[in-house]
């Protein structure tokens, strides 16, 4: 049985290869950048509620979320390096391929959610094993358990969206973000400020939003019959499907989980400051998420065209989509930052307030963090958001994975430590080091891709003499 494209992949094929680049990025980008940010603003209004419930539910919520994470990092790991296989076979023209990678990453990431039920029995050995406080698992231990459901939620709607992505259907994926956004918010409204429910209830809200978006995934992906439909005939194990999937994947579900763990250090070592720093740090992070997803927007969309262009051999072509990204990506840091500075005064204001009236140590505490966290984490983010997007798009996973491993363990964490062994500083050190690690890294991940590139144009001039 031949394997075809439906004439709708057939044109953004055509598009990603052939078309103007700006509208190419615009409509692969821009409604992946309105997804993120709205998965941002979910983020943003779980830790507003969890607020007024205590600042103390904050710090829970933040710690074990972060946790979870480190199983989602797996997942959307999985999910990123082998979407970058299966968008290279697209664009190579190698529609059977990518019948077989498709359906081959799907039974993977169903047996990795597999192996993530199998932990619930679990979870209070694994909370204590990790050095969770105690507090902490008072509080939120019901709250791990859900968040371990929702993390499988998670890594198989991941796929299918990094699917779709590939294929420029970020506009249907904007659509059902708005729809699974609403039912959250409103749940998580509801639970908080009508039912006076603890933190446990606001990770059943994504639950129930998350598993709409799932319902949607297996719709389009299971009952169709063309190249990017699921097929149990087409799932394969064999080496010469399987080893380039895991051989891509494999570094970056390392790198994100890596990044993941480094978080959870950096958590423990702003425990030093108390409980409250630790909420502190994780609601600078994402205040300062609100330039970063819709950055990864861009990224993500540019990655799946570079890597379509890759496999076509338009590597020249890559460089300019590169080159576009990164204007769009700086313009959105530098707005980002002054906003957010002029504002945060009044944005901190909406954190610090609970059921008991205003936490004027609290605010305090997040705005001396921010504004350190905030010089890194908006223009020289997207710098390196924009230079991981052309090394996921090349397939360079390892070189993703080192420089995050920089990014944690030699720029982030050492330079944390220092400051409090040394240094009277309070809490702000901790925003101190995010800036300066973010920073470095900007810089360190830039001159890789220039090199890249350069590799990039001599191997085209031994091959084609096409580079210039």
């Amino acid at each position: 049985m031949v394997v075809e494209l439906s004439k709708k992949d057939e044109k953004f094929r055509d598009l990603s290869l052939n078309g103007n680049i700006w509208k190419l990025i615009w409509k692969v980008s821009l409604p992946l950048a309105f997804y993120y940010t709205f998965q941002w603003l979910l983020g943003l209004f779980e830790m507003m509620m969890a607020s007024h419930i205590s600042a103390l539910a904050v710090s829970a919520t933040t710690y074990l979320s972060q946790l979870v994470n480190i199983l989602n990092a797996i997942g959307s790991g999985l999910a990123a390096g082998c979407c970058v296989k299966i968008s290279e076979s697209y664009g190579a023209g190698k529609y059977d391929l990518v019948k077989k990678q498709l359906s081959t990453l799907i039974a993977m990431a169903l047996i990795l959610s597999g192996f993530i039920i199998a932990l619930i029995p679990f979870t209070s050995t694994i909370l204590k094993l990790l050095g969770t406080p105690e507090s902490f698992i008072e509080i939120g231990s019901k709250y791990f358990i859900i968040k371990l459901v929702y993390c499988v939620l998670f890594i198989l709607t991941t796929v299918y969206v990094g699917i779709e992505r590939l294929r420029g259907k970020s506009k249907k994926l904007l659509i059902l973000n708005l729809v699974t956004a609403l039912v959250d918010f409103c749940l998580t409204w509801f639970f908080v400020y009508k039912l006076n429910c603890d933190v446990t209830m606001l990770a059943v809200a994504p639950v129930i939003s998350t598993s709409i978006l799932l319902v949607f995934g297996i719709f389009n992906l299971c009952f169709k019959n063309d190249a990017f439909s699921f097929s149990f005939k087409y799932v394969s194990f064999k080496k010469d499907i399987t080893f380039p999937l895991l051989k891509i994947s494999y570094p970056t579900m390392i790198e994100r989980t890596f990044f993941q763990i480094g978080r959870t250090f950096m958590n423990v070592l702003a425990s030093f400051y108390g409980e409250l720093a630790v909420g502190a740090l994780g609601l600078s992070n994402t205040i300062n998420g609100i330039p970063y997803q819709t950055q990864t927007g861009f990224q993500d969309g540019g990655s799946a065209v570079i890597s379509q262009n890759r496999g076509a051999k338009k590597i020249k072509r890559t460089e300019k989509i590169f080159n576009r990204i990164m204007i769009i990506n700086l313009i959105i840091g530098f707005i980002a930052w002054i906003l957010l500075n002029l504002f945060f005064n009044q944005i901190s204001a909406l954190f610090s307030t609970t059921a008991h009236g205003n936490d004027l140590e609290f605010q305090k505490m997040l705005i001396n963090i921010f504004r350190w966290d905030s010089l890194g984490s908006c223009v020289p983010m997207g710098v390196s958001i924009t230079c991981f997007a052309y090394l996921m798009g090349f397939g360079k996973t390892k070189q993703v994975l080192i420089i995050n491993i920089f990014r944690i363990f030699v720029y982030r964490i050492p330079i944390l430590f220092l400051l409090q062994k040394f240094t009277s500083l309070g809490p702000e050190a901790t925003g101190i080091v995010m800036g300066i690690s973010n920073s470095l890294t900007a810089i360190h991940i830039y001159i890789v891709v220039k090199l890249e590139m350069k590799k990039q144009c001599k191997m085209l001039e031994n091959q084609e003499n096409e580079c210039e």
